[in-house]
């Protein structure tokens, strides 16, 4: 186990919605796959801000949109740290489905050749 204090209402970065058999489950695999980005996310002020911020967003109508806010309100290297494990590697938390809201546009209505390097930095 992690130790320390008790934990603040645990991380659940942008998901769908969630039971509690589900809010279990994704418990469970935070504390046996993330147990170091979750402690970091715990002790770090911003990741904490951030967990605090996505779970108000729970059963929103826009809930989608209110996680998007939070991540753009609070994220740091220690929330991505927290994100990368708990969604994208160790699929801890699941993901909203694609809708098809936006499709993927075809050949002809994309520009051929884009720098990405135009990106790099801070635009705010």
């Amino acid at each position: 186990g992690l130790g320390g204090p008790p934990t603040p209402p645990l991380p659940l970065p942008a998901m769908a919605a969630t039971t509690s058999a589900d809010s279990l489950n994704i418990v469970t695999c935070l504390f046996q796959k993330c147990q170091l980005p979750l402690a970091k996310c715990i002790a770090n002020p911003r990741c904490l801000a951030n967990v605090v911020c996505i779970n108000t967003c729970n059963g929103r109508p826009d809930e989608i949109d209110c996680q998007i806010e939070c991540g753009n309100l609070w994220e740091n290297d220690v929330v991505g740290e927290f994100n990368k494990c708990a969604v994208s590697d160790m699929s801890c938390v699941p993901q909203q489905q694609d809708d098809g809201s936006y499709p993927v546009p075809r050949d002809d209505q994309v520009v051929p050749k884009f720098d990405t390097k135009l990106w790099n930095g801070q635009w705010y």
